[in-house]
């Protein structure tokens, strides 16, 4: 079987072992600082909430809520970067799809199920989604 060449504008040929691809940074420390990063804002967050609602119900919400939301941003952004060369809008639109999933089938099912303080589980999951999408492009960008 023939290797393949690449012509450069001076027609002379290069073997595929020549070529240079640029260095990215490995994935793992990228979804682990990402990871990492995200739990530090939605756990700030949490905490917050856990001010503005008060009882056991609605913070017992606002766990499973941040819990919930940090996996699913996690698995989210893990599709992102492992799809950003493919097409980085199409990868970013498909993570985006995902979140909305988790919400409305945690809105639809999950807080019925768990018997969770149904404003404190979907407002604080919203706005834990929204916040550590706002952090995704930085990382996006490594």
């Amino acid at each position: 079987m023939a290797q393949a060449t690449t012509r450069t504008g001076s027609g002379a040929v290069t073997p595929p072992s020549a070529i240079q691809r640029p260095a990215a940074a490995p994935r793992p420390v990228i979804v682990l600082l990402f990871a990492v990063v995200s739990g530090v804002v939605i756990g700030l967050a949490g905490m917050l909430f856990g001010l503005a609602y008060g009882g056991d119900a609605a913070r017992r919400a606002i766990v499973a809520s941040a819990v919930l939301a940090w996996l699913a941003q996690v698995l989210a952004f893990t599709i992102v970067w492992r799809l950003r060369t493919w097409n980085v809008m199409a990868a970013w639109t498909l993570g985006m799809v995902l979140r909305l999933v988790v919400l409305l089938l945690y809105g639809l099912a999950g807080v019925r199920a768990l018997s969770l303080h149904p404003e404190a589980a979907l407002v604080s999951m919203a706005v834990f989604f929204f916040l550590s999408t706002l952090i995704e492009p930085w990382f996006l960008r490594s």
